[in-house]
């Protein structure tokens, strides 16, 4: 039988008919089978006024649905058109609930009928899709849809997508489209039956596909480019860097740039004396990325492989595709270039499959989504990079399940695969994070020449990775896993297991008071707030050194009694294993060296904790990681040779600086005078007058507005706060909340002309708008390092040992690189007449204000006047 649909498509006044929202538009396309038939449009009269906000996002005024008809005149016709077809919309939950209210309130007829949500069915058919908005997918997919925010145009595409995805379902296999249908009765409505649909057709074609190989993995349907033999390309023909260069110049891809031929000659240099440690200091718009790729592709082969190797993920892949691919291109060289994370990027398809038997005994809407859109990924992926997939179908516990733990195990095919592709790869993209981690696994067996960009952020990543962690949950876990199981069991005892149960249970009590004693002791004599960081000698001398030698030689006790009765309980598996990883990372924390000790409060479940850390000291990091490599050139705009590190390898004497052409930009930069300072206000008022300045700016400015915050805290509320204003402006807002999303959200920046975007982290240095302008660059406040966090606890202990100031030689030095990182942004061509505001009074009252402004690019016009002054300056040079 034909399956009849209507898909349809409403405009209202509102979110909710109940609160007297109405219909003003009502768009509906008629499907028989797969073939579309009709097409609706009506506008309505809502009898009531359309808000101001709607009518500029949907183009319909009050006068164009003046002389409309009323609902009640039409309503019949829609029940009609409806009644005996299965409602679709792109996000059903509103229009199908809308359009059955408003009929039963003026029919007083119930419309019965199935439902199809297409915004599921996208994220499920289009797992790596940027955007579900569906003028996103029509853009993406190349579906006309000419009026966006008109109900007849958003109809019609909705019923292509739809068209479209059913086609898409019908190119998977029998295997994949009937693990599909094991999770789809959790989708909304009728959702779960198109999969039902394509499989019924599918049944009729396994006959034949069980005669044609299929790639399987683990149970799986995998692309076929994943079992390929790898071969890895390289061009017979060496480039000459700076031929390369004049020939991208003459050919419009580069600008002639003295600065970048310098910066070739040198690393070209650098790499041919095999000279072990250097640095290259490169101002803002020198053009060291292609500087340094051209000179890579020139010196780099298989036996001398280099790695290039910038600060984060978000960069990384910002490299890769706004550099490497299109050099490339331009030249028509053959030249492999492979990029590789961490193996955690990369699905585990044993561990996946493991999931799946577990999902399908607790099923959820929200889980069922997720591994709905995995299974279809997995037929796409070449590189099991889970990042490849929307933020929508993420879920924490999800992803840190299916993801590798273990390289060389069964079901680790696309991470074996990624190493595999490194080891023969004359040019390695990656991160400063990975090129630590895996010095000592993978860079040792090919001594790779190393690039180092964003050098000024290896120290950090240098310090994570010497850093081991103590964390007490599992002793939390035992007992209530212990106190639990005495409870539900006591009747059903032997008296051995009565025993050993009250005996269990007793000395894991003993061990969590001494826990609480000991974090009561330590919140009320030394007012733990964030973090303690004490010298290897200061930790041995404290009491907190014997406290966590009580708690060691305890668990150890209750270990033994664990084993000694193993045969005598069912928790002896899941307790041993909880408390080992405890004991061990005890052992390791307790270890005699000259690291740095750490009590920080941490917010775990609601509940605040204590989490003990052991610190190497960066320089032995570093010295251990730099055996595993043949060469380091360190690159950046600025090179913190103040910083404990840098100081230590005595980076001056190392460094070579490349001077930038004079940017001739007149960027204007605004320094209001008259805000409350940051530490004269509380959060909540500094966070509220943050979002007003951005309001007004933006109001006078418009286009795309970066804004560079200093926490994620911070961010959140400013975020939380500027929602209604950009809903009623019709302005994207996007938020930058740490390394997850990062590139598609800077994607999503470069397409859109109204947009805000608020960034931390890799937003302050090495964000790149793709070529397009920023119109507005906001920086709230001046970036000085937080001074009771724990890393700068730690480099004040370190300047103290070399006799040097924190704040004279290190904190201010550090606000001013990345200041001038944050400005650097618009050294570049495209960014004239840009405006940058700065939002900290310091930078105009205090006795470093001076500083402060010997960073601002040379020729910006600095405008320091109360807010509002400053307002009018900005439509001045605005007309």
């Amino acid at each position: 039988m034909v399956r009849k649909y209507a898909v349809i498509d409403l405009e209202t006044t509102g979110p909710k008919y109940e609160s007297g929202d109405r219909i003003f538009q009502f768009g509906c396309t008629l499907i028989n089978g797969d073939e579309v038939i009709e097409h609706v449009s009506l506008n309505i009269n809502p009898e009531k006024s359309i808000p101001f906000e709607i009518q500029l996002l949907t183009g319909v005024t009050n006068a164009d649905v003046a002389k409309a008809p009323y609902f009640d005149e039409v309503a019949m016709t829609i029940f009609n058109l409806l009644e005996d077809r299965t409602l679709v919309a792109h996000n059903v939950g509103f229009d199908g609930p809308f359009i059955i209210s408003a009929l039963k309130d003026t029919l007083g007829l119930d419309l019965e009928v199935p439902f199809i949500d297409t915004v599921q069915l996208a994220q499920i058919c289009y797992p790596t899709a940027l955007s579900y908005r569906l003028s996103d997918l029509t853009e993406w997919l190349e579906i006309r849809h000419n009026q966006v925010h008109t109900a007849g145009s958003d109809a019609r595409a909705t019923a292509e997508l739809f068209l479209k995805m059913k086609t898409k379902l019908r190119t998977l296999s029998y295997i994949t489209l009937n693990q599909l249908t094991e999770f789809s009765g959790e989708l909304l409505g009728d959702t779960g039956k198109v999969f039902e649909e394509i499989l019924e057709e599918s049944i009729k074609e396994s006959i034949k596909e069980e005669q044609k190989e299929l790639p399987v993995e683990q149970g799986f349907v995998v692309s076929p480019l994943v079992l390929e033999e790898i071969e890895v390309k390289s061009s017979k023909r060496k480039i000459n860097a700076l031929e390369a260069y004049q020939k991208l110049v003459e050919g419009g891809f580069l600008e002639d740039k003295s600065s970048q031929r310098k910066m070739i000659s040198t690393i070209e240099s650098l790499l041919e004396k095999d000279e072990p440690l250097h640095f290259i200091e490169a101002s803002p718009g020198s053009g060291k990325t292609y500087a340094y790729l051209l000179a890579a592709l020139e010196k780099a082969s298989k036996r001398n492989p280099i790695w290039i190797v910038t600060s984060n993920l978000l960069l990384q892949q910002q490299l890769m595709e706004d550099s490497i691919a299109p050099l490339i291109s331009e030249l028509k060289i053959k030249t492999s270039v492979v990029s590789i994370k961490g193996q955690r990027h990369y699905i585990d398809l044993s561990a996946f499959k493991r999931s799946v038997q577990k999902y399908k005994e607790e099923r959820s809407a929200r889980n069922s989504l997720s591994i709905m859109g995995l299974i279809v990924w997995i037929t796409q992926t070449k590189t099991g990079d889970l990042s490849e997939c929307n933020q929508v179908l993420h879920q924490a516990s999800l992803w840190k399940n299916i993801s590798v733990k273990e390289a060389e195990k069964e079901g680790s095919l696309y991470w074996n695969k990624a190493v595999t592709y490194v080891q023969q790869s004359p040019v390695v993209v990656t991160n400063h994070a990975f090129l630590i981690q895996y010095a000592s696994t993978i860079a040792h067996r090919i001594k790779p020449a190393v690039l180092l960009d964003e050098v000024q952020q290896f120290e950090h990543a240098l310090e994570q990775f010497g850093t081991i962690t103590v964390n007490f949950s599992p002793l939390f876990e035992v007992q209530q896993l212990w106190s639990d199981h005495h409870l539900n069991a006591m009747f059903h005892f032997s008296k051995e297991e009565e025993h050993l149960s009250r005996t269990m249970n007793r000395k894991l009590l003993e061990i969590c008071d001494l826990y609480e004693t000991w974090f009561e002791e330590l919140k009320s004599t030394q007012q733990l707030s964030t973090s303690f960081v004490f010298t290897a000698t200061e930790w041995k001398d404290s009491i907190h050194c014997e406290m966590v030698k009580a708690m060691q030689k305890a668990l150890s006790g209750v270990m033994n009694l664990l084993q000694a009765n193993a045969d005598k309980t069912s928790l002896y598996e899941e307790s041993t294993h909880l408390l080992q990883e405890l004991i061990e990372s005890i052992a390791q924390f307790q270890k005699d060296g000259n690291d740095y000790f750490v009590i920080e409060e941490k917010e775990q479940y609601g509940q605040n904790t204590l989490e003990l850390l052991r610190v190497r000291p960066v320089i032995e990091v570093f010295n251990q990681f730099k055996e595993k490599i043949r060469q380091l050139i360190g690159i950046s705009a600025t090179i913190p040779t103040f910083t404990p590190l840098f100081h230590e390898l005595e980076a001056k004497e190392k460094l070579t600086v490349i001077n930038t052409e004079k940017n001739h930009s007149n960027h204007h930069i605004f320094i209001p005078n008259d805000l409350v300072a940051v530490n004269s206000s509380s959060s909540q008022q500094y966070h509220a007058q943050i979002a007003r300045c951005i309001e007004q700016i933006y109001e006078r400015k418009g286009g795309r507005m970066l804004v560079l915050m200093h926490s994620v805290e911070a961010l959140l509320a400013v975020e939380s706060l500027l929602e209604g204003f950009c809903y009623a402006h019709q302005i994207d807002l996007l938020a930058q909340k740490g390394p997850q999303m990062g590139r598609r959200i800077q994607r999503r920046f470069q397409e859109r002309n109204e947009a805000i975007l608020l960034g931390v982290y890799s937003f302050w240095e090495g964000f790149d708008s793709g070529g397009q302008s920023i119109d507005s660059l906001v920086i709230t406040k001046l970036p000085f390092p937080n001074p009771v966090s724990t890393a700068q606890q730690i480099i004040q202990l370190e300047m103290k040992e070399q006799e040097r100031s924190y704040f004279g030689h290190y904190a201010m030095k550090m606000m001013l690189l990345q200041l001038y990182q944050g400005l650097g942004r618009f050294s570049r061509p495209h960014q004239k007449n840009a405006e940058i505001w700065l939002l900290d009074v310091r930078a105009t009252i205090s006795k470093y204000a001076l500083k402060v402004k010997s960073v601002f690019p040379e020729n910006a016009v600095v405008i320091e006047k109360p807010f509002k002054k400053c307002l009018n300056v900005t439509k001045n040079i605005n007309s």
